[in-house]
This record gives C-alpha cells, sequence and structure tokens, in this order.
C-alpha cells in the first residue's frame, strides 16, 4: 500500500525530540494524532487541531491525508504547555501497517510546564511502539476475546469482588504507567488509565472520593461485568456475567484508539496477577493505600500518598503582579465542573463559576485533563475578579481540582474549602427531578404505579391473579417503604 514517510519533530525546544514514521494513505488526522500521542509517550488527554499550510483541518476524524512534498503540517497539542509538532513529508514509499523507522530523543513528559528535565523523561522502545501500532489492524472483534480470556481468569479467583472493590492498581509497563481502579458495587467496573498519576492524585482529601479521583477527568477504558439476569445486551460474556467495554470521555464516547489496546491487554493481564496477589495475602483496599506490580511481576503495597510533580498555572511572578489590582468584596462563590445533556441530547462539559447573587460564568470544555481544567478554572476566577472584585471564599467539592486551586488561592490570600455540596450551582444547572403530587393522581393510576414499583407487569393485569398475600412478601422484600 502507498504510504508517506513523515519527519515529525517538537518544536521550540533546545534539545532534538522527533521520530520518523511510514504512514498508509487511508489513515486520518485523528489517527495521526493517537500516533503521535504513542511516538513521544504522551497521554492523549488534551485538546489538540492540525494546521495544513497554515489552515486548520476541520473534520479531523473523517478527513484522509493527503499531502505533498510541499506540504507543511503543524499540530499542536496542550492549551497549558501548548506542544507544537512539525510534520514534514519527506517521501513516499510502501507500507501495509504504520512503522516508526527512526528516532532522535527520549519520549516526552506531560504535565510539566517548565523547561523538560531529563529525569521526567523515559526512553523511547522502538521495538514495542511499533507492535502497538500494528494493533492498528487487529479487529474490533478479536480485541474483545482477547480481554474475554483475560477476565476469565479474574473472575475465576475465589472472591475476587472483596480485592478488586475500591482497589488501585499501578502498573509499571514498557515505560509507561497504567492505573486501574475498580468501583465494584453492584457492577464490577474497572477502570484503565495511561500514565494517570501525571494528571490526576491517587490520594483524594475524601476516603468517599478515592475512586473519582482516579476515574473522573482522564479518557479511559471502562470494562464492566454485570451479573446477567434478563439484559444481555453485552459485546460478550464470560461465567455468569454479561461483559461491555467502552472507551470513556467526560466530553463524549468514541472507539477506543488502535495503539491503546495492546497496551491495555497487557495492563489487564497484569492486573489479574496482582488482584490474585491480593486474594492470596487477604489484601483488602484502605484509605491511603494502592498496588504496583512491575516488570518483574512483583508485588508490593504503596502506602501514603503519591507523589506527582507539581505543574505550575501561574508563575509566582505573575501572582505577585495580580495580587494588589483587585478590590476586594466579601462574597463566597462556588466552582466546579459538570457534564451535562445539551437540548440535543449531547453531553457537553461546563466549567462553572459564581454565586446565585451575581450570577454564574461558565465556558464548555473541549479536553478532560485536570491540569487543563484547573488551568480555564483559575483564569475564570480572575476574569470574575476584574468586574466585581476579590471574592473571600471559594467553595468546592471535588477533592482533585481543590488540591490545585487552593495551593495558588493561598497566594491571593483567599480561603478555598473543601465541603460536601454546592446547591447554588446544582440548583442552576442540574435538571430538576419531577415532582409529583400523589393527591393529583386519580387511585387506579396510583395503585397502577404502586404496582409497576413492585415489579408487577401492569401490561398484563387482565391475564393475572394477584394475591394479597403475594404483594405483602414484596413489599417485605423490597427496600423501599410503602404506606
Amino acid at each position: 500500500m502507498k504510504a508517506v514517510q513523515l519527519e515529525i519533530a517538537l518544536s521550540g525546544r533546545n534539545k532534538k525530540i522527533s521520530r520518523t514514521l511510514l504512514l498508509p494513505k487511508k489513515y486520518t488526522y485523528v489517527q495521526l494524532h493517537e500516533i503521535i500521542q504513542l511516538l513521544f509517550g504522551l497521554d492523549h488527554c488534551e485538546s489538540y487541531f492540525f494546521e495544513k499550510n497554515n489552515k486548520l483541518i476541520e473534520d479531523t476524524d473523517k478527513t484522509l491525508i493527503r499531502l505533498s512534498l510541499k506540504d507543511s503540517i503543524m499540530y499542536h497539542y496542550d492549551i497549558v504547555d501548548h506542544l507544537v509538532f512539525h510534520v514534514k513529508p519527506i517521501a513516499f514509499l510502501e507500507c501495509e501497517v504504520p512503522k516508526c523507522v527512526e528516532y532522535h530523543g527520549k519520549n516526552l513528559y506531560e504535565a510539566s510546564s517548565q523547561e523538560i528535565v531529563n529525569k521526567y523523561q523515559s526512553s523511547f522502545e522502538m521495538e514495542y511502539v511499533n507492535q502497538c501500532l500494528s494493533m492498528f489492524e487487529t479487529s474490533h472483534h478479536d480485541f474483545l476475546n482477547q480481554v474475554q480470556e483475560i477476565v476469565k481468569e479474574l473472575i475465576s479467583i475465589r472472591f475476587f469482588q472483596d480485592y478488586t472493590h475500591n482497589q488501585i492498581v499501578k502498573i509499571i509497563h514498557h515505560n509507561r504507567e497504567v492505573y486501574m481502579g475498580c468501583d465494584a458495587s453492584e457492577d464490577v467496573i474497572i477502570n484503565f488509565h495511561i500514565n494517570g498519576n501525571k494528571l490526576v492524585e491517587y490520594t483524594s482529601v475524601r476516603p468517599a472520593a478515592i475512586v473519582q479521583s482516579i476515574i473522573k477527568y482522564h479518557d479511559c477504558i471502562e470494562l464492566t461485568l454485570m451479573k446477567k439476569n434478563e439484559q444481555e445486551e453485552f459485546d460478550f460474556t464470560v461465567g455468569n456475567f454479561g461483559c461491555f467495554l467502552s472507551y470513556a470521555s467526560v466530553v463524549h464516547d468514541e472507539s477506543i484508539p488502535s495503539f491503546f489496546k495492546m497496551i491495555y491487554l497487557d495492563a489487564l493481564r497484569q492486573y489479574v496477577k496482582a488482584i490474585a496477589h491480593c486474594a492470596k495475602e487477604n489484601i483488602k483496599f484502605q484509605y491511603g493505600k494502592m498496588i504496583e506490580i512491575n516488570d518483574q511481576d512483583e508485588v508490593r503495597e504503596m502506602d501514603g500518598k503519591l507523589n506527582i510533580y507539581h505543574f505550575e498555572l501561574l508563575s509566582s511572578h505573575f501572582i505577585q503582579q495580580l495580587k494588589d489590582q483587585f478590590d476586594k468584596n466579601d462574597q463566597t462563590i462556588q466552582a466546579d465542573v459538570l457534564s451535562l445533556l445539551d437540548d440535543d441530547g449531547q453531553v457537553k462539559t461546563l466549567a462553572i463559576v459564581g454565586n446565585k447573587d451575581s450570577g454564574f460564568d461558565t465556558e464548555v470544555l473541549s479536553n478532560v485533563s485536570l491540569k487543563t481544567m484547573s488551568y480555564i478554572l483559575v483564569n475564570m476566577i480572575i476574569e470574575r475578579w476584574e468586574r466585581v472584585g476579590k471574592d473571600s471564599c471559594i467553595e468546592m467539592r471535588d477533592g482533585s481540582l481543590w488540591n490545585v486551586l487552593e495551593k495558588i488561592m493561598k497566594e491571593f490570600d483567599v480561603s478555598c474549602e473543601l465541603v460536601d455540596r454546592l446547591d447554588e450551582i446544582d440548583d442552576a444547572f442540574l435538571p430538576k427531578k419531577e415532582e409529583i403530587d400523589p393527591l393529583s393522581l386519580d387511585p387506579k393510576e396510583m395503585i397502577l404505579r404502586l404496582l409497576e414499583e413492585l415489579g408487577v407487569d401492569i401490561k398484563d393485569l387482565d391475564h393475572i391473579e394477584i394475591k394479597k398475600s403475594d404483594l405483602k412478601d414484596l413489599i417485605q422484600n423490597d427496600e423501599k417503604k410503602y404506606s
């Protein structure tokens, strides 16, 4: 198949970091974005755009890459650190699958808004990267079959849910860190993350937020197992579970990035080994602990908080310049990020700052990383202060966002409090639940609603017999209380 040879080089840095790629002509700009993420060790979590000959590329998921040797492409990634790559076509060859043929420099380190420091960077492994690139040609069906075989091993572990529940496992594999968090209540939901430690803090301030702190702001794969009842609307089944696999994003759902599949398969195999170790040693979740498994299959418990390299959203010099510019007010405002359905049924993610008295400022987010969300919230707060003066207190309920903003607000002498509820934001933005006055229902409608809640098939009432004793049993066995 005809292919273009591309030299992809990071611009504006004091050291040469580049990769040379063979790319078949059937690929789109979205796929090129995914490949660049893999080639430079990035995390596929920030916004990006392409320019071809200084013109923005629209519909990147549909536009095929068609180039001449005179063309020039610029790839922009991450609005905070703003990494810019020059993509230059240098030859036309033959190639069936994407392949890296040459490289200079180590991988990049995402979420470090400073000149790249050597100790943060991992070595580039061309052989493994090319194995991941070969997964572009793997069908989704084959991928699911491989996942199914691994999950069979997981559910064969006696009482496996006891050891997956709220357990976070850090997997070190081929210079990548993959985090797997599991929220196992009635369903078993395993969340996969690549390099999630650099974007989201492992330990949240409150134990109740531990799972959300690892899964909320990063694109990930969700593997969900549910006890099979009458529903079997899943891609595949494992034992007595129904199972489905999806790529989850705060902004939207999309297909699983092809090159991630191999990383996730390897990580899932390691995860099963870690859970088997937990079952053998009777290691269950405790707040502030995490399990780590390395390339040598060594499993160990990690205590305390995971260290994350700090990224600066505002320089200390800039903060000092701003401190004395604003008038003070005594207002308490609320700040949060919510994902909501719009009128067309599409999910949109809003950053929200303000209160009911002075109103709320909102900004639609087109990415899902904690770093960028924090950056946008800080800028929204400063823009608000320019209009109404510096607030005295900011209330937040998300531990991860609070942990970033609290450090910055302290520099401005503004209190930043972690609270359980944000009633003003919820009242303004969350849809109100329909409240039904029971007295407005006619007796027949009320009885039908109660029967339906108890699981009676009200569509077939003419052909079934309902006994008083049966209803008593249904009520006693139900958790709800009925008058």
